[in-house]
């Protein structure tokens, strides 16, 4: 994989790769996807905002097809792995050193679902933690550019510290991340509360206004009925929607480790 512009990358196809996304389980973008690996290379990006502005570019998230391919290959394949993975990475920014890596994956389910990856490292030298950006792209960057390094020597109890860090540094950022959420839902829920109440505010005024005109002229029996009926239906429509809406407060979270190991800055 090689950048190809500002958070684009070009997937270089080789037999390997496709006899890998030729066999995995039929999906609804496993055509096109084969057909840009059939071009020799395919334009890729992990970024959500550079696939919303650029259509012509594959949007590798969580939940794409190669993507659940690659975890279920190395999942079902644990067994040809060291416990520990150690990966080098040439500095981004980052001081120079080993470093602790922890990796959950949080779903927040709310309104609009969330699902996201939390990376926290800690250097092993220092016990200090990078800050959330920091952590993301350098977790990006051990995606794109990381190696294999051999194993080195590592006290256990500095070890052990520094996991205890990482899960407690883990814990709140996911409860920042859903406390975040939670007050973009109920801002969100209100809007949409208020955007249904004045729309069905307004059907049923003009609904009103032709049933007191209908009784001042005596107008057929019929006629009104039928009005005070719209209205009823109207204003059970907006019961049921403002109870279909209000049942989008309720937000759930789960967070879960995924990944951890050793990322060694050269």
């Amino acid at each position: 994989m090689a950048a190809d512009g500002p958070g684009r990358y070009r997937l270089e196809a080789s037999d390997k790769l496709l006899q890998f996304v030729i066999y995995l389980p039929e999906d609804g973008q496993k055509a096109e996807f084969c057909r840009g690996l059939h071009a020799e290379s395919l334009r890729v990006t992990f970024d959500s905002e550079v696939a919303e502005k650029d259509k012509s570019v594959t949007f590798l998230h969580v939940r794409h097809f190669f993507i659940r391919g690659i975890v279920d290959a190395y999942t079902n394949g644990q067994h040809v792995f060291h416990p520990v993975a150690r990966v080098g990475l040439g500095t981004g920014g980052e001081t120079l050193g080993d470093y602790l890596y922890l990796v959950a994956r949080a779903t927040i389910h709310a309104a609009r679902e969330q699902d996201a990856l939390l990376p926290v490292l800690v250097n092993l030298q220092t016990l200090k933690v990078l800050d959330e950006d920091a952590a993301e792209l350098c977790l990006g960057r051990m995606v794109r550019e990381g190696e294999d390094v051999p194993p080195q020597p590592i006290d256990a109890e500095i070890m052990g510290q520094a996991y205890s860090l990482a899960e407690s540094v883990l814990g709140e950022r996911f409860q920042s991340r859903r406390e975040n959420t939670e007050r973009i839902n109920q801002a969100f829920v209100a809007a949409r509360l208020a955007s249904v109440r004045e729309s069905y505010r307004l059907k049923i005024s003009r609904k009103r206004v032709l049933l007191d005109n209908a009784r001042n002229r005596n107008q057929a029996a019929s006629y009104i009925r039928m009005l005070e009926g719209t209205i009823r239906n109207l204003e059970a429509e907006q019961h049921n929607r403002e109870l279909e809406i209000e049942k989008l407060r309720t937000v759930t979270a789960e967070h879960a480790p995924i990944a951890a190991g050793i990322v060694r800055v050269l």
